[in-house]
């Protein structure tokens, strides 16, 4: 009986004691939960609307930029300029005047150089005009700045129409370039496609649009839409360029007129490093947030900082891509396994680009929002322990005096 009454008495106990505590325990967890949920969306709503915002931002000052250059009287002048002293190559007596082996070890060099080349393309590169090779002999094979640096060369000293207007101009183009971060800077004549002027002097520069080696390029298409249309600045998507090494590059383009004449296509090569900076977070955000570019069909236009490869190509995991590309207002949340099959949390927004369909994706990993929770968790469970062993412990001490003054009655 005595056994019996203990048990019944601590039963109740606990009973009384630990119910409560269970309860107010998962009510804590629900809110928790709740609170981290709310928190996570909120920081992914930040970021998505950050990251647009600064996206949004760059491209905004890349149209202003060129817009505002291509009616500079200075780009006029050099545009008119290179465009004539071009076409006077072709009747210069040193036009075939070109060291025949300094061109193949160039153009060799960048066949090494270029993922996935192929001799067959190797080829088609050599395939450009006497003026081309004339100009790239000039500017490149026989400058004597390193790969990379052939910008650095101003003059070559030859007391050519050509070259004093490079001596002029080249100084001016090169600083806007460096100062805002641009990959290269062009001036293209719009009869014939022909590159005139370069900034940064790869294998592209002097050679024609319209029928040579990169008639097939974004480039190549900035340049047509712009003479097809002279009052719009155009923007191409990003995709490999052979003359960068088939590094990812986008081309924005505008009209140089006077009179309202058009004279030239003044474009601006766009490095994809400019959008992976302008969308990087900080290194202790990296193993648990992500931020980048897709376009309306889904494919990602940068690359992922938590992956070891290039992204750029890839099909994005993120779902309803249809929702984030119908209201450019909203931010847009799902969840998904992402490209490293981690489950993860996402919001979306779409970019007010022209001519560009894009959208910014924010992911948020789920293991790393989810470890606050199961470490409150685990801290529940051993609160509970131990609540459970102070009851048993306290009971059987409050309970052993009733036990022996009932057997005196």
């Amino acid at each position: 009986m005595k056994k019996n009454f203990k048990q019944e008495t601590l039963r109740k106990t606990l009973l009384t004691s630990i119910v409560p505590f269970v309860i107010l325990m998962a009510i804590s967890l629900i809110f928790t939960y709740q609170n981290k949920l709310k928190a996570v969306d909120d920081a992914l709503d930040i970021l998505a609307n950050e990251k647009s915002a600064a996206v949004n931002n760059y491209f905004e000052t890349i149209f202003h930029q060129i817009e505002t250059s291509s009616h500079d009287l200075t780009i006029i002048n050099a545009m008119k300029g290179f465009r004539e002293a071009y076409n006077n190559l072709s009747n210069s007596d040193t036009i075939n005047s070109y060291d025949q082996n300094l061109f193949n070890k160039r153009y060799s060099y960048q066949l090494k150089n270029t993922i996935n080349a192929t001799k067959d393309n190797l080829e088609s590169w050599k395939s450009i005009s006497p003026t081309a090779r004339l100009l790239q002999s000039k500017y490149i094979f026989e400058n004597k700045e390193p790969i990379g640096e052939k910008h650095n060369l101003t003059t070559t000293y030859d007391n050519s129409e050509y070259d004093k207007l490079h001596t002029l101009y080249h100084p001016l183009m090169r600083e806007f370039l460096e100062s805002f971060g641009y990959y290269d800077i062009f001036l293209v004549e719009p009869q014939n496609g022909n590159v005139v002027y370069s900034v940064f002097k790869e294998v592209d520069y002097a050679t024609s649009l319209f029928n040579g080696p990169y008639k097939g390029t974004k480039f190549a298409e900035a340049v047509k839409q712009v003479i097809k249309s002279p009052k719009t600045v155009f923007l191409t998507d990003f995709d490999i360029y052979a003359p960068s090494y088939n590094a990812q590059a986008a081309f924005i383009a505008a009209p140089i007129k006077e009179e309202n004449k058009l004279l030239g296509v003044l474009v601006f090569q766009m490095p994809i490093d400019k959008i992976k900076d302008t969308l990087k977070l900080d290194d202790k955000f990296k193993t648990f947030l992500n931020s980048y570019i897709i376009d309306k069909k889904g494919v990602i236009k940068s690359d992922i900082p938590s992956m070891d490869v290039s992204t750029i190509g890839m099909k994005s995991s993120a779902n309803n891509i249809e929702n984030i590309f119908s209201n450019i207002d909203e931010v847009h949340f799902s969840e998904y396994l992402n490209l490293n099959d981690e489950s993860v949390k996402s919001a979306a927004k779409k970019l007010n680009i022209k001519g560009q369909e894009w959208a910014v994706v924010s992911e948020y990993s789920k293991e790393y929002y989810m470890a606050d929770i199961y470490k409150f968790v685990s801290y529940s469970f051993i609160v509970l322990i131990i609540g459970i062993a102070f009851i048993l412990w306290v009971s059987n001490k409050c309970q052993a005096p009733n036990f022996r003054s009932s057997f005196k009655v």
